[in-house]
């Protein structure tokens, strides 16, 4: 294992996985420019050191709800912890997340090895990517709050 070409990998992924979340993000955007607007985003780092990086995007809606595309790649004790959803803003108080209803959770993967890593971060990018824009029409015929 060569700790210098994983690393290198990895944040070649994590660039590749932000610009198919933009590119997509933007595709949307661009099919519903009169009904949203949007944002790519990409954080590094978490509250508390926590050693993480999210990449995603956000379309907002006309009526000022949020749907936000996501997948987050964090470092543990365990490993290498990929995690992916779509939420969209929704106020109603038995929602567990808050005030955001998941419209795509995918179970949060473990892995020991980056080649791994990587493999099942394309792998959720790719299912993120490939719902979001039927899950944004549908948020768009939903009724407004």
């Amino acid at each position: 294992m060569n700790s210098t070409r994983d690393a290198a990998d990895l944040l070649t992924a994590l660039a590749t996985a932000a610009d198919r979340f933009r590119k997509t993000g933007y595709a949307i955007f661009l099919r519903h420019q009169e009904e949203s607007r949007w944002r790519p985003f990409s954080n590094y780092g978490g509250p508390s050191g926590k050693r993480s990086t999210g990449l995603g995007f956000v379309i907002i809606l006309q009526d000022g709800r949020e749907l936000c595309v996501s997948a987050t790649v964090t470092a543990t004790s365990d490993g290498l912890v990929i995690s992916g959803d779509t939420t969209i803003d929704d106020d109603k108080p038995e929602l567990a997340a808050g005030n955001q209803k998941y419209l795509l959770e995918l179970p949060d993967a473990v892995t020991t090895t980056v080649p791994d890593c990587i493999s099942t971060l394309e792998n959720y990018v790719q299912q993120l990517t490939n719902a979001a824009p039927g899950l944004v029409a549908w948020a768009l015929e939903q009724p407004h709050p």
